[in-house]
């Protein structure tokens, strides 16, 4: 009986779990929360003066991979995202080294 009652709820949680790892808009709102947190926190360590062009391409990743989201093109929006957070970790590693100062 014990058995029993624990395969229906293993079976009962199959659906959730597949909707959760296949769900773009569930992926999206979690990848696209992290690389805002990175470009934030770049802009805070001076980005923009010691990474413009860092800063400016991670920004302009996520405003477009927004309005990718938005039209329910996750895929595309995902990859955006994930280009907007690699730039933002190269801003804020480079506000971390001020010396190395982007030529404006």
């Amino acid at each position: 009986m014990a058995r029993r009652f624990v395969s229906l709820q293993a079976v009962s949680l199959l659906p959730l779990i597949g909707w959760l790892a296949g769900c773009g808009p569930v992926t999206y709102a979690f990848d696209v929360r992290k690389a805002e947190d990175i470009v934030t926190q770049a802009r805070a360590e001076n980005a923009d003066y010691y990474a413009p062009y860092e800063l400016y391409f991670a920004e302009a990743q996520l405003v477009k991979a927004r309005e990718e989201a938005a039209e329910g093109h996750y895929e595309d929006a995902l990859e955006m995202v994930s280009v907007a957070e690699a730039y933002g970790r190269r801003a804020l590693e480079r506000s971390a080294r001020p010396g190395e100062r982007s030529p404006r």
